[in-house]
């Protein structure tokens, strides 16, 4: 079986973390990407109707997150996230400290899912400073 093969199994299925949803069928990304994306979304829009700001702070605020960079950076931390459960479910990383994570990532420097997910991690730190650089520009 292919990496590929055993990583989209591995995504339509329940991830070894059966819930309510799992057992109806509903595959655990779909579950996953549906809190992923309400969750901030609710936040924000209990930020907005509860939290006392002026408007020149809500100004700041709906720019900070309407900006292109931040909700890269929130796509791209989707896929980390997900690589990064895959890559700890394939290799049994789960409970090992962050030395011997990076130690064995480096032993299978081969795996595309590991290359994926690394390199995911760097571009979401890339992302959140051009955000922080663009945000600090349009604020001025």
């Amino acid at each position: 079986m292919t990496t590929f093969s055993e990583f989209r199994r591995w995504l339509w299925s329940d991830w070894g973390k059966p819930n309510f949803l799992t057992r109806l069928g509903i595959p655990r990304v779909i579950t996953y990407l549906l809190a992923y994306l309400l969750g901030p979304y609710l936040f924000y829009w209990l930020t907005l109707r509860y939290v006392p700001m002026r408007e020149v702070e809500k100004q700041n605020f709906r720019m900070s997150v309407h900006n292109a960079f931040f909700l890269l950076a929130y796509a791209v931390f989707f896929i980390t996230a997900t690589t990064s459960q895959f890559v700890d479910f394939k290799y049994s990383l789960k409970g090992l400290s962050w030395d011997v994570r990076i130690k064995r990532g480096r032993e299978t420097w081969k795996d595309p899912f590991v290359k994926v997910f690394w390199a995911s991690f760097a571009c979401v730190f890339v992302l959140l400073f051009l955000g922080w650089f663009r945000l600090i520009h349009q604020i001025k």
